[in-house]
Formats: C-alpha cells, sequence, structure tokens
C-alpha cells in the first residue's frame, strides 16, 4: 500500500534473489512500470540492470507467452522503451543490438522509428478488436524496422530473391528460438514481404527491373 501510495514499482523482498528465483519477473516489473506510469525503484531498477542476459536462462515457451503479452497490453511503447534503457530487449533479441544498440551509429534514430511502430500497436490496440498473435509478429521482428546486412549478392539482378531471402531469414533468427508455430512465422514473413513491395510501389519502384 505504501509504494502505491508513492506511486513507486518494486519487488517484495530482495530483487536480485527474486530476479535469480525466476527471470521472468523481470519482464512483469517493466509491464507494471508502464501499465500504471510509475517509476521502477532504483534497487529493483539496478537488479534488472545486473540480471538482465538471465532471461535467456528462462524457457522459450514462456518468454514468447511473456513478450506477446507485452504487445497486447496496449502500452506496448513504454515497456519497449523501458527493455530498451534496461538492456532486456537486447537479452530477449540479441540481433537487435547491432541496430538499436549505443554502438550503432544510428542507434538512436532507429530506436526512435522501432518505438512508433509500438505506438501503432498501441492505438490498434485501444480499438478493443481483438488481433491474433501472429498479427504482433512482424512488428518485433526487426526486418520491420532495420535493414540487417547479409554476405552481399547480386542486388541488381535478384532483387525480389535477396528480399524474400532476407526476410525469411530475420523471421528465422528472431523467432525460432521462442517456439512460434511454423504458421504464425510464415504470416510475418508475408505480412513483412507484402510492407515492403507496398513501400517500392509507394516509391515508383520495381523489385523486377535489372
Amino acid at each position: 500500500m505504501n509504494d502505491l501510495e508513492q506511486k513507486v514499482i518494486r519487488t517484495i523482498g530482495d530483487s536480485d534473489e527474486r530476479f535469480e528465483q525466476d527471470p521472468v519477473r523481470m519482464i512483469r516489473v517493466i509491464r507494471h512500470a508502464a501499465r500504471t506510469g510509475f517509476p521502477i525503484e532504483d534497487q529493483t531498477f539496478q537488479a534488472i540492470l545486473r540480471h538482465q542476459k538471465e532471461i535467456r536462462m528462462c524457457s522459450p515457451s514462456r518468454l514468447r507467452d511473456e513478450f506477446l503479452r507485452e504487445l497486447k497490453e496496449g502500452v506496448a511503447k513504454s515497456s519497449l522503451q523501458l527493455m530498451l534503457q534496461t538492456g532486456l530487449l537486447f537479452s530477449l533479441f540479441p540481433d537487435l543490438e547491432r541496430a538499436l544498440g549505443n554502438q550503432s551509429l544510428s542507434g538512436k534514430k532507429t530506436q526512435q522509428f522501432f518505438l512508433s511502430l509500438f505506438d501503432l500497436v498501441d492505438q490498434l490496440t485501444k480499438t478493443g478488436r481483438p488481433y491474433p498473435n501472429r498479427f504482433f509478429l512482424p512488428f518485433s521482428n526487426p526486418f520491420s524496422s532495420i535493414r540487417h546486412t547479409r554476405p552481399s549478392i547480386s542486388w541488381k539482378k535478384r532483387k525480389y530473391h535477396y528480399m524474400t531471402q532476407t526476410i525469411r531469414w530475420s523471421a528465422h533468427q528472431i523467432l525460432t528460438p521462442f517456439s512460434f508455430p511454423r504458421g504464425s512465422k510464415e504470416m510475418a514473413c508475408q505480412i513483412l514481404m507484402a510492407q515492403s513491395m507496398i513501400k517500392k510501389k509507394y516509391r515508383g519502384e520495381s523489385f523486377l527491373k535489372d
């Protein structure tokens, strides 16, 4: 009750001990902070920084369910922002650090765009219309906001092939470790490919040009 009156989020008992017992609690701390707008108490916040890498010790299916819940609560942007601040996002999705991390030349700009996508997710959630889990996957796939670098191939001759293979590679890298069903991964790939083609069409470009 005292914490509620002071509008602060903290663990019950010793933070380090709680996160060592179950690292998923770090995601729940962030979810409660995002829901309420309350700051995370400093000792709890520092404990997340110390233990954020341990999140990968949890069951992939648990991490999948907890992360999808973050996206469907209507406060995805705030949750992802806190995950960026604590480094928890990079522990869940190591491939994101290359583009969103502090070492990236355009990290801050890319972070803003990345978070803007989840602002759209929140707007959709607040309409009250139910969306299947597979609808949210393209937003969490780094290809939706980040260009991955892969071994170069002839871009001029094989634009469409390059795009589809890169999207599928990216989806596999991100979603497979979390035990997403094959159908959900395929749906995410189809949405991302359609998105890329629409962008090209809007810009007056074509994948079929040499």
